[in-house]
């Protein structure tokens, strides 16, 4: 097979097009196998933002300070680095995910450009339950998380920013992410084997072939030499009986 040619093969396989259907008919059927065993996906979304708390817009309007921070560590980009943050937290983990949303994942779509105080957080799982308990899980243990971290960073507890949904949840989506995957994959490698398998049979009768057309001109070649010894042999035989017959005969 070495040395063969796209043209080599397509003979081939057109030779033997009956192992090419036998092995393309046995591709289809785990193809189809995998499509409908396929796992199901589930995704749904929703949108963050961070805002000033309650406590801080009062003290805000108690100090007459406008939009400043006031004794906020963070200051006055306190909501997109906050948001930047609590991005960083949900996208490693820091949300806990237990019961329904267990074995759901959550992941944060978020300006790579520019800096924003909001950013979609999206939640994919097993089942629409579990999708919808993670973005419910994002949503009430972000202001948490926030909290935390500014309380961490010195700020004063009614000084603090918080994070809110802004956007409604989206309808949960299914999705079969590997499906496509998998029956591709089946199908390309039932495609090579039925080229391999092809020329190989192809091959093997071929030389089969040849085997038999050189032991079929070997007997031919032995012929013709019998028949010449054998007649050798007649004439010498003539020749001893004419030498041998009395005179006068």
């Amino acid at each position: 097979m070495s040395g063969m040619d796209i043209s080599a093969v397509l003979r081939a396989v057109v030779r033997r097009w009956y192992v090419s259907l036998v092995v393309l008919a046995l591709t289809a059927v785990a193809a189809t196998g995998l499509w409908k065993a396929a796992e199901p996906s589930y995704t749904a979304s929703t949108t963050l933002v961070v805002l000033p708390s309650p406590t801080l817009l009062a003290e805000r309007a108690a100090a007459d300070s406008g939009e400043s921070s006031l004794g906020n560590p963070f200051g006055t980009q306190a909501t997109t680095v906050l948001a930047s943050l609590l991005a960083d937290q949900i996208n490693t983990g820091g949300i806990a995910l237990a019961g329904d949303a267990a074995e759901a994942t959550l992941a944060v779509q978020a300006n790579d450009v520019r800096p924003e105080p909001y950013f979609t957080v999206v939640a994919t799982g097993d089942s629409p339950e579990g999708t919808t308990a993670a973005l419910v899980a994002a949503i009430e243990q972000g202001p948490v998380i926030l909290a935390e971290m500014q309380r961490s960073a010195g700020a004063p507890a009614n000084q603090i920013y918080t994070a809110v949904q802004t956007r409604q949840q989206t309808p949960v989506v299914i999705d079969y992410p590997d499906r496509l995957r998998m029956v591709l994959g089946v199908v390309l490698a039932g495609i090579l084997s039925a080229a391999l398998l092809s020329v190989l049979v192809d091959s093997l009768i071929e030389a089969r072939r040849a085997r038999g057309r050189h032991r079929d001109f070997a007997i031919t070649d032995d012929v013709p030499a019998a028949e010449a010894q054998e007649g050798d042999t007649g004439s010498h035989g003539s020749a001893v009986q004419v030498a041998g017959r009395p005179a006068g005969s």
